[in-house]
């Protein structure tokens, strides 16, 4: 996501203060091609990273890889449940392949050409537009419920999931761990537009709401149509290398990164255990790799009193170690807010 902290200063400071000694980072990364998160490298080996990526032989490349987290992939294609169904191939770029085929005349709209500003025969392409030829494959699956079982996963403190339209079957496929004592939170593609026959951004919103959790960030990508095109936000590239079309600078809202987190001090959360001060302060992580170092802050500060005989940290080292940049380094927290305050929050005016 665009807003992860490159430079998360106070994640450091906690791991150096032996906030996960005994208590790993367990991350789960669904749809795990090409690799993990590359935040994740900042836990170092404070992170247990499970890979799921139902292509065996990147799997088997991931596996075999170096990381900088203790990381392992499992060849599984997750779902809601135990089942064979078919799995749809994008022979024009393979990272698209999912369970969820696209809507081939929805798709038309966004192909620029001649055909898309002629009058006499735009209304008919749309109206009697040729389905794409679709290679399928029946894929086996499993929810994530199940091979938790099998695998012995106690606990899980933050989903990826990335999975071309899956995500709402994987969400039901992990209940167990969608509670108030389950993940943290979770960074879920979703899609607002139906270019494909999967669910779309609400249902996943309104299924992770009822769970407790709430959007915190999102990162949206568009979609020009193809009679105006705009350029593309970036060299998009399918799997042979080759240059394709995909999100646009302008355009009408098509797909997204969603950021969701459980909110510990709203929910009251009360530490009874040594465990559960650990996740306060993996929260506290969380939202700091994630950009969201205000609500780190806020977070520590609120249960500073059960965290301090935890960290070899004083508060105002770690309030420290929160300041945004250019001031990381250059003014305590104390004179940074002091500074906030005398300029009604234009300091870098």
């Amino acid at each position: 996501m665009k807003n992860v902290n490159a430079k998360p200063t106070l994640t450091r400071t906690l791991i150096k203060g032996g906030a996960f000694e005994g208590h790993p980072f367990r991350l789960v990364d669904v749809g795990a091609r090409a690799g993990y998160s590359h935040q994740w490298n900042h836990l170092g080996k404070a992170a247990e990273v499970l890979g799921f990526e139902p292509d065996r032989e990147e799997c088997a490349r991931l596996n075999a890889a170096e990381h900088e987290v203790r990381f392992r992939c499992l060849p599984i294609a997750l779902d809601s449940r135990r089942r064979q169904r078919p799995f749809f191939i994008n022979t024009m770029n393979t990272a698209g392949s999912g369970f969820f085929p696209a809507r081939s005349r929805m798709g038309l709209r966004f192909s620029p050409g001649p055909a898309a500003v002629d009058p006499a025969t735009y209304r008919k392409s749309q109206e009697a537009a040729p389905p794409r030829p679709i290679q399928a494959l029946l894929m086996d699956t499993d929810s994530f419920d199940a091979v938790a079982a099998e695998e012995e996963i106690k606990s899980v403190d933050f989903f990826k999931i990335d999975a071309e339209g899956a995500e709402l079957d994987i969400l039901e496929g992990a209940e167990s761990f969608l509670s108030g004592n389950g993940a943290l939170g979770l960074e879920v593609e979703v899609s607002f537009m139906p270019i494909r026959q999967c669910p779309l951004f609400y249902e996943i919103y309104n299924h992770l709401a009822l769970r407790g959790y709430l959007l915190y960030d999102l990162d949206a990508f568009h979609y020009s149509r193809g009679a105006l095109p705009t350029p593309v936000a970036w060299d998009h590239r399918n799997h042979e290398g080759k240059r394709i079309l995909g999100p646009t600078i302008a355009g009408q809202l098509g797909h997204g990164d969603a950021l969701f987190f459980r909110d510990l001090i709203d929910e009251r959360f009360a530490p009874s255990s040594d465990a559960d001060w650990r996740r306060v302060l993996k929260a506290a992580c969380l939202f700091d790799l994630y950009g969201l170092t205000d609500c780190a802050v806020e977070l520590l500060v609120y249960y500073w009193d059960g965290l301090e005989g935890r960290l070899g940290l004083t508060l105002e080292k770690v309030l420290d170690a929160a300041v945004p940049a250019p001031h990381t380094g250059r003014m305590s927290h104390a004179e940074y807010t002091r500074l906030y305050a005398e300029t009604v929050g234009r300091m870098d005016v």
